[in-house]
């Protein structure tokens, strides 16, 4: 039963890994990790209850004091912080620039953070891994702009001309095939 787990676990690995070296432009909720990790952090202890004849207040206990708290703040913490991949920082810079002079919003550049002057210098921050930018939405979410300009991010994200290497694509597939091959 754990074989089929890890060959299924694997197998996502290399699918995920593909999608990323397409190249495609992906903005995706940090939240939605924290799902995954959930479902893979249960499903070993569902195999080993079925396994061996365990009480099911055991795997219960153990889902509900550990696994469940850890994600449920997992997921508060990453609200409105999303992971783009296929892009840089200077990408996500320009866009989010080019849609704050088009709104007449006024800010100020930082460091992997762009300051709104006018709304209580709320900060929206960008931080580049491999080739994937973590983007916090976070401080902004209050502001009435803010559903409009995360739409038109979306959008302008795909609309980008440039690309860079996926590496997190060639990392997905080898970590894939390793789990698959090894385990």
């Amino acid at each position: 039963m754990n074989r089929i787990f890890f060959t299924i676990v694997g197998a996502y690995l290399i699918l995920y890994g593909f999608i990323l070296f397409t190249r495609r432009k992906i903005m995706e909720k940090n939240e939605y990790g924290s799902i995954f990790v959930l479902i893979i952090s249960i499903i070993p202890f569902v195999i080993d209850y079925f396994e061996k004849d365990y009480e099911q207040v055991d795997l219960l206990g153990m889902i509900i004091v550990v696994i469940l708290p850890i994600t449920i703040i997992s997921i508060i913490l990453n609200r409105e912080r999303y992971n783009i991949i296929n892009v840089n920082s200077q990408m996500i810079k320009t866009t989010i620039i080019d849609l704050l002079r088009e709104n007449d919003i006024s800010y100020e550049e930082e460091k992997n953070a762009i300051i709104l002057k006018d709304h209580d210098n709320k900060r929206i921050s960008y931080k580049e891994r491999f080739n994937s930018v973590d983007l916090k939405l976070t401080d902004i979410r209050q502001l009435t702009f803010y559903k409009e300009l995360k739409t038109e991010l979306k959008y302008r994200i795909k609309e980008i001309d440039r690309s860079v290497f996926p590496f997190s694509g060639i990392f997905y597939i080898i970590f894939g095939i390793l789990i698959v091959v090894v385990i």
